[in-house]
């Protein structure tokens, strides 16, 4: 079964920035200029196409999302990050194809790890193919060829093709990634000083659902307690340690006297919530 040709695509920058402290943008999803087609030719003297680098800054990062410009159609896009030599395009990591909707950008989300000196392109379904020009390192702009296969992840494709004027409708935006974990440190990473965790929100306190009226003579209890999706408990009777339990507590051998019962929850990153507490008392 033959597979349908896609169009492979990577673009080089004029010179590498420096490392950006905030969210950068690398690309240019709607260059200035008369786009005629997805591999993009600006208008003849347009210098300000050449105003925005497509490679990786020094120090890396993390893409947190893709803007593609579709001038026309509804290819399906696949973003990617590749390393270049003077002859290999290798793709070494991308965000799931994308249908995209014509005539406007569209935004990806992503979460993608980068070196400084990667490069961004993309990969869709369709005719033809643009490629990184090699003969002028501080050349970006593209030139057309014939139909090609993608490259798979960890693959390679090779590009030899003398220097154009096309130019690509994708940008990235870069977060830093301060403690190299992986994550953006702007939009998902609550703790960019600490690389064991992402998440530094505590979950609410649980909603007590269940518990005894507040006199009773019953020596039991059972309480029922609801919280935060994925969230585990650790549950308290009076000055006892806290201990690990279920969403239901079930007590007994309670002396005639009054008692209080806490519990709190905890998320998956280790976060532990506030105490949800009630008190009652034991008669007799």
């Amino acid at each position: 079964m033959r597979t349908c040709p896609i169009l492979l695509a990577a673009v080089v920058a004029l010179l590498a920035p420096a490392a950006a402290d905030a969210a950068t943008t690398i690309g240019q999803a709607d260059p200035v200029g008369t786009l005629p087609a997805n591999c993009n030719r600006p208008a003849p003297g347009d210098e300000a196409m050449r105003s925005a680098p497509y490679i990786v800054p020094a120090g890396g990062g993390v893409i947190t999302e893709w803007r593609y410009k579709a001038n026309g159609g509804t290819p399906t896009v696949t973003p990617r990050v590749y390393h270049a030599t003077s002859t290999q395009l290798m793709p070494i990591a991308e965000t799931p194809g994308t249908v995209m909707t014509a005539n406007t950008i569209n935004r990806i989300p992503a979460r993608i790890p980068v070196a400084g000196g990667e490069y961004i392109g993309f990969a869709f379904f369709g005719v033809g193919f643009c490629q990184v020009s090699t003969t002028d390192p501080n050349d970006d702009w593209m030139d057309t060829g014939a139909t090609t296969p993608a490259a798979p992840l960890g693959g390679s494709v090779p590009f030899a093709i003398s220097p154009g004027n096309h130019r690509l409708t994708i940008e990235a935006t870069l977060e830093p990634d301060a403690d190299k974990d992986g994550f953006g440190d702007e939009t998902q990473d609550e703790c960019p000083a600490d690389p064991a965790k992402h998440d530094c929100t505590p979950p609410a306190a649980p909603s007590i659902d269940k518990h005894p009226k507040k006199k009773t003579g019953s020596a039991k209890a059972t309480f029922g307690f609801s919280g935060e999706p994925g969230a585990t408990f650790a549950c308290q009777l009076d000055k006892q340690a806290f201990k690990a339990c279920g969403a239901t507590r079930k007590l007994k051998k309670l002396k005639e006297r009054k008692h209080t019962f806490r519990v709190h929850a905890i998320d998956p990153a280790g976060n532990v919530g506030p105490d949800a507490v009630t008190r009652w008392r034991v008669t007799g």
